[in-house]
């Protein structure tokens, strides 16, 4: 978004001052992102909702120095309710005893790529990364336990995203975890 700022003077029009914000991300509005939180959530899609909810927020904070949303506080309040309904129902990290390999899903997270906005499953893996054939026979495992496990989210999405890492990342240190992705793409 762009605003520029304008006023008369004795010798004309000027410019006082121009600002730069971001009004929305992946062309839609914080509104938009609010609407959308709420149709997944009438359809049972927590974890959906809150995506999009958080995102709503995430638009709003960064063009709060330039404009002032009505549903600001709904959509905070909004966000927060979801939120806290998330926490008391998934604790991570998640072991899946009934696997051999004892798999532990760390968290969901989303990400954008070229194609849209895909939710990404991570876990831990006691398997060496370098075991292709290892970690796609767990990875199939794990797939199918997800939809047990995290019925508020949508997996008919086009596509679902699973990291397999040997070790969590490091967040004081800053540190990135080698993984290793499946990409579970449905038909269009």
């Amino acid at each position: 978004m762009l605003v520029v700022i304008y006023g008369l003077t004795d010798k004309g029009w000027k410019i006082n001052d121009i600002e730069v914000s971001m009004f929305g991300h992946y062309k839609k509005t914080a509104k938009q992102y609010y609407d959308i939180a709420k149709q997944y959530e009438e359809k049972g899609f927590l974890l959906d909702a809150f995506q999009n909810a958080d995102l709503a927020m995430v638009s709003i904070k960064e063009a709060e120095s330039m404009l002032k949303f009505d549903d600001e506080k709904n959509i905070g309040l909004y966000r927060t309710k979801l939120q806290h309904k998330l926490n008391t129902k998934y604790k991570f990290p998640l072991l899946i005893e009934d696997i051999k390999t004892r798999p532990e899903i760390i968290g969901i997270e989303y990400v954008l790529t070229k194609e849209g906005m895909f939710p990404v499953l991570n876990y831990k893996t006691l398997l060496p990364l370098n075991d292709i054939v290892g970690l796609e026979y767990e990875y199939k495992l794990v797939k199918e336990k997800a939809k047990g496990i995290y019925t508020d989210l949508d997996f008919n999405k086009r596509a679902i995203i699973y990291r397999a890492c040997n070790s969590l990342p490091d967040e004081k240190e800053g540190t990135q975890t080698k993984f290793h992705e499946f990409i579970d793409k449905k038909e269009k």
